[in-house]
């Protein structure tokens, strides 16, 4: 039940405007970074990018910005931190710093983890252990289980390059098609055009075969794409994160207590058991 040390992997941290999340966030990374280093007996030498949105524009903005940089650099645990000039959005955002992190660190694999959300102690050793069990290349892994309807929660995944690759032209055409990079939209992706992009899905789907998820945030459009490419897209079987942001684009309290995301708790269970479950569920 032990693991490779991980050669290929990077892991990418996406945070906006929210630094007392993004504390909380990267403290229990840093736990599970730890854990991995238990089951490796070494350091695991993993390079980890924050990668923050750009600024609001206002003052308040300005300064909930330059706060977010602090906790990024005083938690130590970054080997490198960028930030955008302008509030992108999040599809923009990640598309940028996806690249940035495959493409500098010569990865094959990313584990992503947005700034909301607080890990396992056993989130990145799980996604590690789960991704060597699957026979694809172009895999994508979500730290807690897939929905009834299929769906995954995207704000901890790992993500194969092969994988990403097979997203990124849906999701870049999805942005230039509806203007959602806030660069050059202000507010783009926050005021995006349900009903449009909602009849340009249903156009695209009509062209694919099998399940395809629902929705038009850049998650759904993302597992569309890996739906129609018959990717192998799947979820651990206990869950490794709990999601925190009460509040944003798809989150109300309202809404995080009819989905139960009120009551989500992370397994901190031993590893042993864990990994007997993974292998489980990833038993060729």
């Amino acid at each position: 039940m032990n693991l490779a040390r991980p050669a290929d992997v990077a892991i990418l941290v996406l945070a906006c405007n929210r630094p007392a999340l993004l504390e909380q966030t990267l403290r229990s990374l840093a736990v599970s970074l730890g854990r991995l280093d238990e089951i490796l007996g070494e350091a695991n030498q993993i390079p980890l990018t924050i990668s923050i949105d750009g600024p609001s524009g206002d003052l308040r903005g300005d300064r909930a910005h330059q706060q977010v940089r602090r906790v990024a650099s005083e938690a130590g645990i970054a080997s490198t931190i960028i930030s955008q000039v302008r509030p992108r959005g999040l599809p923009a955002h990640l598309l940028e710093a996806y690249e940035f992190a495959y493409q500098t660190n010569g990865a094959r694999r990313l584990i992503a983890v947005e700034d909301d959300v607080e890990l396992s102690p056993w989130a990145v050793s799980a996604l590690l252990y789960a991704s060597a069990r699957v026979n694809d290349d172009r895999h994508v892994i979500s730290g807690s289980p897939r929905h009834a309807d299929g769906s995954l929660e995207h704000q901890l995944l790992l993500v194969s390059e092969k994988a990403h690759r097979t997203s990124e032209t849906y999701l870049r055409e999805y942005i230039e098609r509806f203007s959602l990079d806030g660069a050059r939209h202000p507010g783009g992706y926050g005021n995006r055009d349900h009903g449009a992009i909602d009849a340009w899905t249903r156009s695209v789907d009509a062209q694919a075969t099998g399940a395809v998820a629902k929705g038009t945030s850049q998650d759904r459009i993302r597992e569309r794409a890996w739906n129609h490419a018959g990717l192998p897209v799947t979820g651990l079987p206990s869950r490794m994160m709990r999601h925190r942001g009460m509040w944003g684009q798809h989150n109300t309290p309202w809404f995080a207590l009819k989905t139960g995301q009120l009551f989500q708790r992370v397994d901190a269970r031993a590893w042993d058991k864990i990994a007997i479950e993974i292998d489980r569920a990833y038993r060729a």
